[in-house]
């Protein structure tokens, strides 16, 4: 049972890292006009899990600039009117997944899950 949850963390965490990605950048291309596309680009999701315990972690990289983005005040829209806000790109998406990877590591483990991942991992290890 102790490999399927490792399995079962595993892949909560590479999903969410990936739709993680997905919504910031889909933001990123919104709101941004820039020529360069290094802010996009250069942003990496990893997943690392000990081999020992139950745990994994995520980490996702992105430019440092990226938060400064999201702190930065007086912002002109496209009208050119100036508004006291950040772009939003940081914070929101980090604690929206944050709370959607608690809820789904507490409710999501079931016993059809485990039972879907026992024949996966041993179909992968005959």
């Amino acid at each position: 049972m102790s490999q399927l949850k490792k399995l079962f963390i595993r892949g909560v965490l590479e999903e969410e890292g990936r739709r993680y990605l997905s919504n910031q950048g889909r933001e990123i291309r919104a709101k941004l006009h820039f020529h360069t596309r290094r802010l996009f680009n250069d942003r990496t999701m990893n997943v690392v899990s000990a081999s020992d315990r139950y745990e994994g972690k995520l980490i996702i990289t992105f430019p440092n600039y990226l938060r400064l983005l999201d702190a930065r005040r007086n912002v002109k829209d496209r009208t050119g009117k100036r508004s006291r806000k950040g772009y939003q790109l940081y914070n929101k998406f980090a604690m929206g997944h944050y709370y959607a990877i608690a809820h789904r590591l507490q409710n999501d483990f079931t016993d059809d899950v485990a039972l879907n991942l026992r024949r996966q991992w041993q179909q992968s290890n005959p």
